[in-house]
């Protein structure tokens, strides 16, 4: 798994939106896989026009965030949150400002109700964090 920095270098190294969807399709597989148990109603993101499901595992101060979705170009951008998520404590979970789309140049150019969705993902991560 490449770290955020590191894929948003990726990123600036493609030229146009569509080059930047292919990639953000293609990184969308290197989640982790998402255990079909945890794919039931309660773990689905509300506000979300593809299926986002979402779950979040606590041990003292050790935590686990995991997610998917039915979309594979929201599966992309899931991956993104995952990576910004990862050696951030609760505390910056709690206060996350998710930017990565805007510095990749795609927040622009995707649909208002991705951005919805996404909002409400990430709304739902800072929650877990609280």
């Amino acid at each position: 798994m490449n770290t955020l920095q590191e894929t948003i270098e990726d990123f600036k190294l493609l030229e146009s939106v569509e080059e930047k969807y292919q990639y953000l399709i293609q990184i969308g597989d290197k989640l982790p896989v998402f255990d079909p148990n945890f794919k039931k109603p309660e773990n689905l993101v509300k506000g979300c026009t593809s299926r986002v499901w979402m779950s979040f595992e606590k041990d003292n101060l050790d935590y686990q965030f995991n997610f998917d979705s039915d979309s594979r170009l929201v599966k992309g951008i899931l991956y993104l949150l995952f990576v910004s998520l990862q050696n951030l404590n609760l505390y910056e979970v709690k206060n996350l400002k998710f930017t990565t789309l805007q510095e990749i140049g795609l927040y622009q150019n995707i649909s208002i109700n991705r951005k919805i969705g996404l909002e409400a993902t990430v709304n739902k991560v800072r929650s877990y964090a609280a």
